[in-house]
Formats: C-alpha cells, sequence, structure tokens
C-alpha cells in the first residue's frame, strides 16, 4: 500500500503488515494528499497541495513525470486533492481551490473539465461502477455524484 505522508513530505511504500518498504518522493514533494494507482501501469499519482501539480511516481519511486501549473483556467491546477484513474489511464483530479473537476491523458495532458463542484472544500473522489464521480466535500460533509462519460 502506498500512503500520502504530508508532514515527512513524501510517499510511503509499505507491506500489508504497515512495515516500510521505501519512502518515495522526499524532497520532491511539498505536500502531498491524496494518492492514485494505476495497477495496469505499476504507477502511483500524487496530487501535491501546495505545488499544485501531480507527480507520477512508479513502485521503485522514480519519478516518470508530473503535470500541473497553478492557475484557475482549463486545464490548470489549484490546490488539487483527491485523484483516481478511469480503467482507459486518464486521471481524473478535482481541485480543493475553486472545484474544478478536470479529466488528463494518461501522460498528464489536459483533456476536459467535467464540472465545477457545488461543495465546499472537495477532497476525496471515486469512480462508481455506473460511471459516475462521487466527490466527497469536506465542508458540509456532503458527497456528490458528477456524470463521467
Amino acid at each position: 500500500m502506498v500512503v500520502a505522508d504530508s508532514e515527512q513530505k513524501s510517499c510511503l511504500l509499505l507491506q500489508p503488515d504497515g512495515s516500510l518498504i521505501r519512502d518515495i518522493g522526499k524532497g520532491q514533494l511539498q505536500r502531498p494528499w491524496f494518492i492514485a494507482v494505476d495497477e495496469s501501469r505499476d504507477l502511483f499519482f500524487v496530487t501535491d497541495h501546495d505545488a499544485h501539480k501531480v507527480f507520477v511516481f512508479d513502485l521503485e519511486g522514480n519519478l516518470k513525470f508530473s503535470f500541473g501549473e497553478q492557475g484557475e483556467d482549463e486545464g490548470e491546477l489549484r490546490g488539487p486533492t483527491g485523484i483516481t484513474v478511469d480503467p482507459a489511464g486518464n486521471i481524473i483530479v478535482v481541485n480543493r481551490d475553486g472545484g474544478r473537476l478536470q479529466v488528463f491523458g494518461p501522460d498528464g495532458t489536459y483533456l476536459r473539465t467535467v464540472a465545477t463542484v457545488k461543495g465546499d472544500s472537495p477532497h476525496g473522489i471515486a469512480l462508481t461502477l455506473d460511471s459516475h464521480i462521487a466527490v466527497a466535500c469536506y465542508m458540509g460533509g456532503c458527497v456528490e455524484l458528477y456524470r463521467y462519460k
């Protein structure tokens, strides 16, 4: 399992019993928050809230690429939090600031914006089996569903 540790500014790859395999991203990450894993490519994606980027690592800890630029325009990130990967390898990211729910290709290229989340402070997201994106909003304690095509 992989967990984000915002205090240590890294991600921890752990055995099922919780023992450490390796520390990943130290010196590269500023404030990692959420992680999504693409098992088909042995990659994991980390939203870095303070860097306004998504970092992509392999399980050996190598940085494969990153994407994102701070801003409020299409394809830009501002306080990215929740992240998930669809079956085609597209990366779905929600911004805490501004609430944009955006889709990027497997290489990080911006594809489209799905919606602007109505709830306050969107955090975790998940892709449902019936093609919706569930967004958990930290403030207000709600879950919103958005159609994903």
